[in-house]
């Protein structure tokens, strides 16, 4: 966090302090997104948007970790999966 405040990242103070005072600072951020993103896409859904674009593009890992990028994949759609 103090290195993306460093790139000029500003945070809500709320957010820097639940991240902060979190025991598990990674599962709190993925919480906290899936959250924002429920209330996004109930929002969208409210407004008659459709949830998944036409253009959606794939993420493709090349260059990185792939067990880390599929952990982290499997992870994100699981919870995701509980959200929608």
């Amino acid at each position: 966090m103090d290195f993306m405040k460093w790139l000029g990242i500003a945070f809500p103070r709320w957010l820097e302090n639940d991240l902060r005072t979190a025991p598990d600072i990674l599962r709190k951020s993925i919480d906290l997104a899936l959250q924002i993103f429920a209330e996004v896409r109930a929002f969208a859904k409210d407004k008659g948007h459709p949830s998944r674009g036409q253009r959606r593009e794939r993420v493709d890992p090349r260059g990185r970790d792939r067990g880390v990028g599929r952990a982290v994949s499997s992870a994100v759609s699981e919870d995701v999966g509980r959200v929608a």
